[in-house]
């Protein structure tokens, strides 16, 4: 479940200066470096982007923050899971696909979209996971 804190618009030009502070390195590697290559993006320099923040649980908008279904830590056991099946309205989910989720605007009052974020917590918790909001980021190794 995503939930924007904020948003910041930046050119392709200036990805590289303008996320140097906002974002880690590992993102700023793997998604700002291919950005400012644009013979390999197919990007033009003043071709623009929009980085979205998440809100956190110290953090929250309206309420809420952002999270990933994840095993509990006590479980000992680092194997994968299937995902949790999800019953919300079809406004906001779409089983056929892949990542299932929509966006949804900010033009639903603030206590509907509570609502939905509350009744996935629950379903998510239903699973027997946790609610994840942060994870490590992988270490970069030298080819």
């Amino acid at each position: 479940m995503f939930v924007v804190a904020d948003s910041e618009r930046y050119s392709v030009s200036a990805a590289s200066r303008v996320l140097k502070d906002r974002v880690s390195d590992v993102f700023r590697i793997v998604t700002g470096g291919p950005l400012s290559d644009n013979r390999k993006t197919g990007c033009a320099p003043d071709d623009w982007f929009r980085l979205y923040r998440g809100a956190t649980p110290d953090d929250r908008v309206d309420g809420m923050f952002s999270f990933f279904p994840a095993k509990p830590k006590h479980t000992g056991v680092w194997a994968g899971f299937p995902r949790p099946e999800i019953d919300l309205p079809r406004e906001y989910v779409t089983p056929a696909l892949a990542m299932a989720a929509k966006g949804v605007r900010r033009e639903r009052r603030p206590d509907q979209l509570r609502l939905v974020w509350t009744r996935l917590v629950t379903q998510v918790r239903q699973a027997g996971l946790v609610l994840g909001t942060y994870a490590a980021l992988p270490t970069r190794h030298e080819p």
